[in-house]
């Protein structure tokens, strides 16, 4: 299944119980349940749970970009609050071209690419339908990344660190799963890890 939200839209993913809501400056992914996610979003990043995931970019009204983090913080917090956003959440902000992210889920893997105003993809979020432990929430955040790397170098936008050195500061990954699990065998973390690459891969191809 492959969406472009470009008509703001609300879809789901591959958890049935997930809201998926956008418009033409925000994509708000809710969950009353929670997720354990581990990321590097500008706020909530990090390992830990959380109910929401929130991608916000360009022609906001709501400007974020303050002088201090402290601000920007609470810049941050009044926008979860104007969108009765669930919290705990893990916000990503920057000046991202909503209307042009592509959600792909395949099986028990959703796939969702924000890109900036250059069309250089910059967030990656993944949602997996399965408990899973820490050590292979890990591997797969470790996954993301090469598999974002390798596909931008396969579609000749990356050909070295300097290429994304505009938006490198507002790049953001995120995974995210039902929540806590057992430890995963290694030909189990090895099947997630093959699905959560082609998935990336083609969700960017898509861009």
């Amino acid at each position: 299944l492959i969406i472009d939200i470009g008509d703001y839209m609300e879809t789901k993913t591959c958890i049935d119980d997930v809201l998926f809501t956008s418009d033409q400056d925000y994509i708000i992914i809710q969950r009353e349940n929670g997720f354990l996610s581990l990321g590097d979003s500008r706020m909530g990043g990090g390992l830990k749970r959380i109910n929401s995931i929130v991608i916000h970019g360009l022609g906001s009204k709501d400007n974020v970009s303050t002088s201090s983090k402290w601000e920007e913080r609470l810049s941050l917090k009044r926008l979860l609050e104007s969108y009765d956003v669930l919290e705990p959440a893990s916000v990503m902000f920057g000046e991202y071209n909503i209307q042009k992210t592509i959600n792909v889920s395949i099986g028990k893997v959703t796939v969702i690419v924000t890109v900036d105003n250059h069309n250089l993809p910059v967030n990656v979020v993944v949602i997996i339908n399965d408990e899973l432990d820490e050590t292979t929430l890990v591997k797969l955040f470790k996954t993301i990344i090469q598999a974002k790397t390798a596909t931008l170098w396969d579609l000749g936008m990356f050909s070295g660190f300097l290429d994304l050195s505009d938006s490198v500061r507002e790049d953001s990954i995120l995974v995210a799963c039902d929540g806590p699990g057992d430890l995963k065998t290694s030909k189990e973390a090895d099947k997630l890890r093959l699905l959560i690459f082609k998935c990336v891969k083609d969700a960017i191809d898509k861009l």
